[in-house]
């Protein structure tokens, strides 16, 4: 709600809570082991789920 009332609007829209998700989310997250072996890391994970969820319409 801050970036939006920064942008002088008074609603969130999916951008607001793609541009903080990363920030809100990384250290509520745990690699599972064999996703580390392969090198995989957090935000490399969370972009994928980000991305592969569609905003809903306005």
């Amino acid at each position: 709600r801050a970036t939006a009332l920064m942008d002088n609007r008074d609603f969130v829209i999916p951008d607001d809570i793609k541009r903080h998700a990363q920030a809100a989310l990384r250290h509520r997250v745990m690699l599972a082991p064999d996703a580390q072996l392969e090198g995989r890391a957090i935000g490399e994970l969370l972009a994928g789920v980000l991305d592969s969820v569609e905003a809903p319409r306005l």
